[in-house]
């Protein structure tokens, strides 16, 4: 369920499908000493320059994009396919469970990681409905830890979906 402040407004797979052809081989295929691509998104600008600014700093990832809201979040998905896309629970735009099910459906090799203030069984279990592989609680989880634990491993959404990361 939406929440009533977010407008349902992120693209649908229907929309980004023949972006995703450009995907056709599947894995991202990314080398052990390769930095990791990854885009986050959250509607708190703070909070995002920060979250962008402690993952750059970290030598195995690349900040690709960052998004205020679902459906630009969707969109940077889409246009940069990085291995890794950090979402805020609750953004305008469709909020993040839309914008990982739109990013797992558009762009299916990257994986989604939650990151909210909301440690809640609800939010956790919507955001891995929508294929969420970990979920960081905001402000108790160390994030870069939970990016290192999922870029370590290839998390089949369907098996080992939490990487032992608060989905459980």
């Amino acid at each position: 369920m939406t929440h009533p402040c977010h407008a349902a407004s992120v693209p649908s797979a229907e929309a980004l499908r023949v972006s995703r052809d450009r995907d056709a081989g599947g894995g991202s295929g990314v080398a052990a000493d390769a930095r990791l691509s990854v885009v986050v998104a959250d509607d708190n600008e703070p909070v995002r320059r920060a979250m962008v600014d402690l993952i750059g700093a970290d030598a195995r990832f690349d900040v690709v994009a960052e998004a205020g809201d679902a459906t630009h979040a969707v969109r940077a998905a889409v246009d940069h396919r990085p291995d890794i896309a950090v979402l805020d629970v609750e953004m305008p735009g469709g909020g993040g469970v839309e914008a990982a099910a739109a990013i797992r459906d558009a762009v299916p090799s990257t994986r989604v990681v939650a990151h909210s203030a909301l440690g809640d069984r609800e939010s956790r279990d919507a955001m891995a409905r929508a294929g969420a592989v970990a979920y960081a609680v905001k402000g108790r989880d160390a994030l870069l830890d939970v990016l290192r634990r999922v870029g370590d491993r290839d998390v089949d959404r369907d098996a080992d979906r939490d990487v032992d990361c608060g989905l459980r």
